[in-house]
């Protein structure tokens, strides 16, 4: 079926809790350069932040249900974004960190 792109973010959202999966494919393509935009501001690269704006969709679609205003939409999806940037660049600090104890182990 055609979803409509002048459709609103509520009403999109309507539509995919109510099964209409294409109509996600929609707030993807409206919201897609903000998602990528923040996360490679971010990471500072375009491969995290590829990785980032996947995860962020998954997780948005996955939990579009538990989102209690859909006019907060934009903010609830930065908000996923965001935190996503956050795990991963603490996974990255926990790698360096292991990274320099291996290497200062080697070199006593």
């Amino acid at each position: 079926m055609l979803v409509r792109r002048d459709v609103s973010d509520r009403r999109l959202i309507r539509q995919v809790l109510a099964g209409r999966r294409e109509s996600f494919g929609v707030l993807v393509e409206r919201y897609l350069h903000v998602v990528h935009a923040l996360a490679y501001a971010q990471t500072g690269n375009h491969a995290d932040a590829e990785d980032v704006v996947q995860e962020t969709f998954i997780k948005a679609f996955q939990s579009l249900s538990s989102l209690r205003d859909t006019g907060r939409f934009p903010a609830w999806l930065t908000t996923i974004a965001r935190r996503i940037c956050y795990g991963l660049q603490r996974r990255a600090q926990q790698q360096l960190e292991l990274q320099q104890k291996a290497l200062s182990r080697d070199w006593v």
